[in-house]
């Protein structure tokens, strides 16, 4: 088996050398974001039977962009089902209303706030549906497992596989927000904050079971003299389906969310 391609973080994507065309999504299963650049990365979306981790540090956006992903997706009518274990309903909506300007256009997005979800709860709840076209997380370390285990590694690990054996029974897309440790804001002075796979490895085997792996990363976080000349990114740092690499993207503070940067 060939292996998974590495990211180089710093490397990025000319998009339009890329080999695909809009009528080749539809044939392979995918369910476009709404971020085209992103979409051509990924062959076409988000693809049936495929597990992609949305990971970040706390307040990078990556709930935000999670819903964005979702809403777009049920605005096209798919059915969408976002499981949230930290936001409430009423939370997520008003989310949804900065990003779009209203929520008339989500009828087919169903929001479940059960803070105890867990992944047969998730499971039974889209079975019980008539349709479910993918599936959110927000987010992974909020969760636990039906099996007891003595250490939470190991209580991780058990989740991401049940929810990587979840987006092969059902075959739809299942998109997993995951919180970054702080080992991103430790390399020492002067080194890049950018996340690395090597980060997810502290959290059970989700660097493993994950298809995709997508940092939203803007640099203003970390310092405010960067906030002048803002570099905001999507990092596809693990891709099954095609090539790694970073996309250059604008944050909307105001809509909160992101969107595709403006030449």
């Amino acid at each position: 088996m060939e292996k998974d391609k590495m990211i180089d973080t710093d490397e990025m994507i000319d998009l339009d050398e890329m080999p695909y065309k809009e009528s080749d999504f539809l044939k392979i299963g995918t369910f476009p974001t709404g971020i085209s650049s992103l979409d051509k990365m990924l062959g076409g979306g988000l693809r049936r039977g495929s597990l992609t981790v949305i990971a970040a540090r706390p307040g990078m956006g990556k709930t935000s962009l999670a819903l964005q992903l979702a809403g777009n997706i049920a605005a096209v009518g798919k059915s969408v089902c976002f499981y949230s274990l930290e936001m409430s309903k009423d939370s997520l909506i008003r989310i949804l209303e900065k990003q779009s300007g209203s929520i008339h256009g989500y009828k087919t997005l169903h929001i479940d706030d059960h803070a105890n979800a867990d992944v047969p709860y998730i499971t039974g709840k889209i079975h019980s549906l008539a349709k479910c076209d993918a599936v959110f997380v927000d987010y992974l370390q909020l969760m636990h497992s039906t099996k007891r285990k003595d250490k939470r590694v190991q209580e991780l690990t058990e989740i991401t596989r049940d929810l990587k054996l979840m987006t092969k029974s059902l075959n739809v897309p299942v998109v997993v927000c995951a919180q970054l440790s702080r080992s991103t804001e430790g390399r020492g002075k002067g080194a890049s904050y950018k996340p690395q796979l090597a980060d997810l490895r502290e959290p059970g085997s989700i660097e493993q079971d994950a298809d995709i792996v997508i940092f939203p990363f803007r640099k203003s976080y970390y310092s405010e003299e960067s906030k002048l000349n803002d570099k905001n990114e999507l990092i596809v740092a693990k891709n099954r389906y095609g090539p790694t690499g970073s996309i250059p993207v604008h944050w909307n503070l105001d809509k909160l969310k992101y969107e595709e940067q403006s030449e």
